[in-house]
Parts: structure tokens; C-alpha cells; sequence
């Protein structure tokens, strides 16, 4: 057999082999986004949007929570933008200087 059907063919198996395996874990993942989704559907309600979160064992929601993430976001938001607009343009500046 030649050299160029020889790799050819390890060329075949070796892809073959890597599709398998991209196939098998991303099998997995699907599997797990699945019984993720079927069981954390039974637990939403439009409790869960509208209720602060309770003491343990009670039943609840999480507003607070989400009404904690979305001031956190626009803080950030409102601090790194105009931060990091500031130094791409102090950046780009510098850059037209050098050159």
C-alpha cells in the first residue's frame, strides 16, 4: 500500500474516531439540558417572578434576587461602558501618535 493511502486512511479513522466522540459528549449534554428543562419546568410559576425569596422550607420566589442582578447589570453597565469607550479612544489615539 502506498504512503498516500495509508494516510489517507489513518486520516479517515482519525476523523471517523473524532466525530464519535464529539457526537457521544455532545449526546450527554443534550440529555442533561433535557431532564434539566422537563424538571425545572415544574417548578415555574408566576410565584417565582412576583414573590421575595422566603425563609427555608417556605415556599416562595425570587424577585429580590432578580431585582438585585439587574441593578448589579446596569451599575455595570453604567460604570464600564463609558470607562471602556474612554480608554478604546485613548487607546486608538495613542496607537495614530506612534505610527
Amino acid at each position: 500500500m502506498s504512503l498516500y493511502y495509508r494516510r489517507r486512511n489513518t486520516n479517515l479513522v482519525a476523523t471517523t474516531l473524532c466525530w464519535g466522540a464529539a457526537a457521544f459528549g455532545l449526546s450527554w449534554l443534550v440529555m442533561i439540558l433535557g431532564a434539566l428543562v422537563f424538571e425545572g419546568a415544574k417548578g415555574l410559576s408566576l410565584d417565582v417572578f412576583t414573590q421575595n425569596t422566603p425563609p427555608p422550607g417556605s415556599a416562595g420566589g425570587l424577585l429580590n434576587a432578580m431585582a438585585g442582578s439587574l441593578i448589579m447589570t446596569i451599575i455595570g453597565v453604567a460604570v464600564g461602558g463609558p470607562l471602556g469607550m474612554l480608554a478604546g479612544t485613548y487607546m486608538a489615539n495613542m496607537a495614530a501618535i506612534q505610527s
